[in-house]
């Protein structure tokens, strides 16, 4: 019987550039495409073992309904969460609202308090 890998989201800003200014830009997107990479192809004990999900990956629409659900689901099904934070929150469903970013951070830190034995 084999074994799940252990699921992993990476969390950021899109079309953010990093190092936000000065040459060699980048942005978050190419970033978090390139761990995803790494990532997966990293072998412990000569097996794959990580499974990386990032949202570039998912046909739902940036800035909808959908893709906020999509991404909150899977902040709370993640093993890990990796967070790549530059100061900014991420679009809001509703003005006034706090960002993706930020709520896929939230959530996945209170996904896995809840999880904590008391």
């Amino acid at each position: 019987m084999g074994r799940r890998k252990i699921r992993i989201m990476i969390s950021s800003r899109c079309d953010d550039r990093f190092p936000a200014t000065g040459e060699g830009q980048t942005t978050l997107t190419a970033i978090r495409r390139q761990l995803k990479t790494d990532i997966e192809s990293a072998a412990i004990f000569g097996k794959e073992i990580f499974e990386v999900w990032i949202n570039e990956d998912e046909p739902s629409e940036p800035g909808s309904q959908d893709s906020w659900d999509l991404c909150i689901e899977q902040a709370r099904e993640a093993d890990l969460l990796l967070v790549l934070y530059n100061g900014n929150a991420g679009w809001c469903l509703n003005k006034g609202d706090i960002g993706i970013c930020h709520a896929e951070m939230m959530t996945g830190w209170v996904t896995k308090l809840a999880d904590e034995p008391s």
